[in-house]
């Protein structure tokens, strides 16, 4: 019974101090900044592009994580994107405003203020061109060239960090999605946002 005894309270201190390095651990990490992550993407060519707008979205946050920062969750950031826009755009269709709205400093700034936070990113990503191919090898190649721009605006000093454009080209024999998807994981390895966030 004694040993059963000690075995139990061995097992009970190892499983306390687990927790105790957790939770120290977890003091020890400094809290990630909050930013706003709007995503803008032309649904041209792209069968699902909810889906791949949420996925653009988690992919760049995951860069963000690693410079000490964190977006704001994507459904809030996506409605208050589309809220402002309707509110404040001349646009007069949603064919329109699918084509892709250009934020300009003043929205930057009112996102900004909006969403509580001190950097606002624009992720703009729209294709520039769908081709087909016949290869003897592989049959018909479909090639989706993609052009992203992205912007990180800094609302407190009222001036732009990032105003970048990428272009990359996703191939493939299968479907268009699958062609921006390799687009789209090609020009995230192209952004370093080491040298914009600090």
């Amino acid at each position: 019974m004694k040993k059963l005894y000690v075995l139990f309270a061995m097992a009970f201190t190892v499983l306390l101090l687990g927790v105790v390095n957790t939770h120290a651990m977890g003091l020890l990490e400094t809290p990630k900044q909050p930013i706003a992550l709007f995503v803008q993407l032309d649904p041209n060519h792209v069968g699902k592009p909810l889906e791949i707008s949420e996925e653009l979205y988690t992919k760049v946050n995951e860069k963000l994580n690693t410079v000490g920062y964190e977006a704001i969750p994507f459904a809030k950031a996506q409605k208050d994107l589309k809220v402002y826009i309707r509110d404040n755009d001349s646009n007069e269709t949603q064919r329109d405003q699918d084509k892709g709205v250009i934020l300009r400093t003043k929205d930057l700034k009112a996102l900004a203020e909006k969403e509580g936070t001190r950097y606002v990113m624009v992720l703009a990503t729209r294709v520039t061109s769908a081709e087909e191919k016949v290869n003897f090898w592989t049959g018909l190649r479909k090639n989706l060239t993609i052009m992203t721009n992205i912007i990180i605006y800094d609302a407190q000093e009222g001036d732009y960090v990032m105003d970048e454009d990428f272009s990359s080209v996703g191939k493939t024999s299968g479907s268009y999605d699958r062609a921006f998807h390799r687009a789209v994981e090609d020009t995230l390895t192209k952004i370093d946002l080491h040298q914009y966030l600090k």
